[in-house]
């Protein structure tokens, strides 16, 4: 994306020939970075953290809300375009993939090989540790 906005910011007021070849390989490049990066992330996320009972409407949710995304998006592109140009949409799109790859790096928690409790334990701030030492010491004091 940066790539991108930089060849638009460079190509504006350019009289000389630049390469075309580069928007056609960034674009492509955009396209499978995000097909295989960011937009599989929710979809691998609800698997995880959500019960096969909570799967549907956690699906139906995340879509109907990148749905709504999408359609702003595609609302707002061509008015900031105009105003503006095209590579400051670009490197918008390039600051917004970097703040989500940012926030997912930090916040999202590590989901593999690793049951529901111990990802809502995590999620809730408990120790799993701790909560499963005291569920072993209830029970044997209970006996």
């Amino acid at each position: 994306m940066c790539a991108l906005g930089a060849w638009f910011y460079a190509h504006v007021g350019a009289t000389t020939e630049t390469a075309g070849w580069l928007p056609i390989v960034a674009l492509c490049l955009c396209i499978y970075c995000d097909a295989a990066g960011l937009q599989p992330v929710p979809f691998v996320i609800m698997t995880e953290m959500f019960s096969f009972q909570l799967r549907g409407t956690v699906t139906a949710i995340v879509i109907a809300f990148a749905c709504g995304l999408m359609s702003v998006e595609l609302r707002v592109f061509q008015p900031i375009a105009a105003s503006v140009g095209l590579y400051l949409i670009f490197w918008l799109f390039a600051g917004v993939c970097l703040v989500s790859t940012i926030y997912i790096a930090c916040v999202v928690p590590e989901t593999k090989m690793r049951s529901l409790d111990e990802i809502y334990a995590e999620i809730g701030g408990k120790n799993t540790k701790k909560s499963k030492e005291k569920d072993c010491e209830a029970d044997v004091t209970k006996l």
